[in-house]
């Protein structure tokens, strides 16, 4: 969404753990979300800004929410200082999980 909307700026993202979460920022210098959309694009076929919109079916943004949410996390946008948008998203770091899974044995 933001290569798609955020202007011409630079995209930036940054990912910091604060405790036990891990929270993912991405700041783009666009034209932002007006304030009453803020929450209304987390729910399914709902777009902030329909008349810049090319393609797309609005669920992306719904889909990142219900992911977060099952597992203990959470997203939101807020506006960028300077203009643009943020779009964040945090979560705990167990729902990282420890690395990737151990190849099955091939013992008989």
């Amino acid at each position: 969404n933001a290569h798609r909307y955020g202007g011409d700026g630079p995209i930036t993202v940054v990912a910091e753990a604060k405790d036990d979460e891990v929270e993912v920022r991405v700041t783009d210098r666009g034209p932002g979300v007006p304030d009453e959309a803020k929450q209304e694009v987390f729910e399914p076929f709902i777009r902030a800004r329909e008349e810049h919109v090319e393609r797309g079916s609005g669920i992306g943004l719904s889909l990142v929410a219900e992911f977060l949410r099952l597992h203990g996390g959470r997203a939101w946008i807020e506006d960028a200082v300077g203009g643009g948008t943020v779009a964040a998203v945090r979560f705990p770091r167990q729902a990282i999980g420890s690395g990737p899974a151990e190849p099955a044995s091939q013992d008989g």
